[in-house]
């Protein structure tokens, strides 16, 4: 019976032993990491003080007359420099507008797709286009897949959808089509911004294609075909 309670007794300090050993590897493993932290916070100090820098300028800049409410509960602000253009799209002339920077090459890292095949005239894929009937006046894109015939005019800046349709005499004048826009003969848009069923011009006025307008006429191209 001694025995037996003798072995039990071995089990548990040989189990108190290891726990100590795992109990100091812990705290060791521990303070390291606290050693660790301390260092990155020490790290730290520069960029907050940093942050600290850019919040006061703005303030005083007049962060917090934009920001009343931040100010207010002590929030931070924080701010990035940046170099690129902001365009405020607030309203169907923004719109219009920005297409028309895009197209004349004045919005940083917007470039024109399709392939260049005159001054100013880029193209996309299996277009035709009768070139020696056409009058063309950069800068414009034409989509893959149209067909422009004889006697039409586009002037730029526009974009011209793809597999667009502009028939015999038709006129496009710095105005937007997108895809499948078909344009019937002697019709033209001057200043707008045609997308499926619907005509805006650079002012907001919109038509809907049903409505019959004597002068803006237009249909899908997959229907005309």
């Amino acid at each position: 019976m001694a025995s037996g309670q003798e072995r039990i007794l071995r089990r548990r300090i040989r189990s108190i032993n290891s726990t100590k050993k795992i109990t100091r590897a812990m705290e060791l493993i521990a303070a390291s990491r606290i050693v660790k932290a301390q260092a990155r916070v020490h790290a730290a100090v520069p960029y907050a003080n940093g942050i600290t820098d850019v919040v006061r300028n703005l303030q005083t800049a007049g962060g917090g007359a934009s920001h009343p409410m931040l100010v207010e509960r002590g929030l931070p602000f924080y701010a990035q420099k940046r170099q690129f253009n902001w365009i405020d799209i607030g309203k169907i002339a923004d719109y219009w507008s920005v297409l028309q920077q895009v197209m004349m090459g004045t919005v940083a890292g917007m470039e024109v797709p399709g392939k260049q095949v005159r001054e100013g005239v880029w193209v996309g894929l299996n277009t035709r286009i009768d070139w020696d009937q056409v009058k063309i006046a950069g800068p414009v894109y034409i989509g893959s897949g149209c067909r422009i015939e004889a006697g039409s005019e586009i002037i730029g800046p526009a974009w011209i959808g793809h597999a667009s349709m502009l028939e015999k005499q038709s006129r496009v004048v710095r105005s937007m089509l997108f895809e499948y826009t078909h344009i019937p003969p002697g019709v033209s848009f001057e200043d707008v911004i045609v997308c499926n069923e619907y005509c805006v011009d650079r002012h907001g006025k919109q038509t809907h294609v049903a409505d019959r307008h004597p002068q803006l006429v237009w249909s899908d191209a997959r229907a005309a075909c």
